[in-house]
């Protein structure tokens, strides 16, 4: 199964300490942010990423290329600002599968992609590492959507999903209300047939224009897992990512 990661972000909040890169491309320790993500996908047995770019796409491009170790890059350049759902739109074009991976380009979450794929797909028995087993044709694809969820202790930066005890999701809960809850970890899998049903063109949220939206009318699927989260969008979460992120992510690194 492919991938794409949003990494279009500029990084508005981060400016203080954070200039000139667009906000995958924020260093970590000495590294790319986008470079620990790719290590997790590749450790996954993800075979191709789609990178959507925008702003500053040059400064991705040229550090990356054509390929990031064995796995192979292609670049979506957004000439306008797409969000998430319009970028997903348009870099799906350069996607192979009947299915695909989303990850937030700012973001990292330590999802366990086998339980994930397996979930959506609707499996009884567990799917291999090598995610490429998720397109084997006895498997089938019940849902359109597959969200990863993390609980937080604090959700009123990222707003909240509820489900029940099967994953359906109940209920979308906006940003600003305190309090424990399971956030949104920027992991999805998603079937193409579903974006390709969309009515939205141009410009949109997948989250705000889709998710919250739609997600008691369409076959959409929350999974809950206790896997590192972080996202970087805020100094302080993005100072916290200069010691955390390198020791989780190591056994990834290659």
């Amino acid at each position: 199964m492919e991938a794409i990661i949003l990494a279009g972000g500029i990084g508005s909040r981060l400016q203080s300490v954070v200039a000139e890169v667009p906000k995958p491309m924020a260093d970590i320790a000495g590294r790319p942010f986008l470079e620990y993500q790719l290590d997790y996908l590749a450790w996954h047995g993800v075979p191709r990423v789609v990178l959507a770019v925008s702003h500053l796409h040059e400064k991705i491009s040229s550090h990356f290329g054509a390929a990031y170790g064995r796995v192979e890059l292609a670049y979506s350049i957004e000439r306008e600002r797409l969000g998430t759902g319009g970028g997903v739109m348009l870099a799906m074009a350069q996607v192979d599968g009947d299915d695909f991976l989303v990850l937030n380009g700012d973001s990292f979450f330590d999802a366990p992609l086998a339980e994930l794929l397996q979930r959506h797909h609707g499996c009884e028995s567990p799917v291999p590492r090598d995610s490429s087993a998720a397109t084997d044709r006895s498997h089938t694809a019940p849902h359109d959507l597959t969200i990863a969820l993390k609980r937080v202790p604090d959700c009123s930066r990222f707003g909240s999903v509820e489900t029940d005890a099967s994953g359906r999701i109940i209920c979308w809960r906006e940003k600003g209300i305190a309090g424990p809850g399971a956030i949104n970890a920027g992991v999805y899998v998603v079937r193409r047939a579903f974006m390709e049903s969309l009515p939205q063109a141009g410009a949109f949220s997948l989250e705000r224009d889709v998710m919250e939206r739609e997600f008691s009318a369409r076959r959409f699927l929350a999974v809950e897992s206790d896997g590192y989260f972080i996202d970087i969008g805020v100094p302080e979460e993005y100072a916290r990512a200069q010691t955390e992120l390198p020791r989780v992510a190591a056994k990834y690194r290659r």
